[in-house]
């Protein structure tokens, strides 16, 4: 009965060889790839001070208490605490030690896609450091949420106005094809 097994494990032996010659070239050509693209995962694209002193430059020192809307709504996401951000002066006045930040550092923390830009590092009023980005990371549709926001304060039917600022896509253009005379 030994003899046996050893007989069909020397007989198979070239499949297992087969079989790991195999998988180290799998293993090597997916090496390869990922070694050229696992830096650019790693790192940001582009220097965030541009980013910052730009917020800076357009919105100065002004907080949600100095803007004459009834109600902002900025996302962000705290990559560290893995939970949502909403800026707005809603959760500034629930929760002035995460909330009550300028307005040029919410903008910043919403714009910082990651890949892009490197994380906003902010502290809050608890001595807490949080690594904020990209809202839309968890909100792939901030005006969705600055709706449902706005629903939630109002607690009645009535007119809301949502401006939605994005990269946007260039208009459509109709073409004409020979069948169209």
């Amino acid at each position: 009965m030994l003899f046996d097994e050893i007989y069909f494990y020397k007989r198979a032996a070239y499949k297992k060889w087969l079989c790991l010659s195999f998988g180290i070239l799998i293993g090597i050509c997916l090496a390869v790839p990922t070694q050229i693209f696992l830096p650019s995962l790693l790192y940001a694209k582009y220097d965030r001070t541009g980013l910052d002193d730009l917020a800076k430059a357009t919105f100065g020192d002004l907080t949600f208490d100095d803007i004459t809307v009834d109600e902002l709504f900025i996302p962000a996401f705290s990559y560290n605490y893995h939970k949502p951000r909403f800026f707005s002066k809603y959760f500034k006045n629930l929760d002035p030690g995460t909330y009550d930040k300028p307005l040029w550092r919410a903008v910043t923390a919403s714009g910082s896609a990651p890949i892009f830009f490197a994380p906003a590092i902010q502290k809050n009023e608890y001595n807490r450091t949080e690594s904020l980005i990209d809202g839309g990371v968890i909100c792939n549709s901030p005006s969705m949420y600055a709706y449902f926001h706005a629903k939630f304060l109002l607690q009645k039917k009535g007119q809301i106005r949502v401006l939605s600022l994005g990269t946007g896509e260039p208009p459509l253009e109709e073409s004409k094809t020979e069948h169209d005379d």
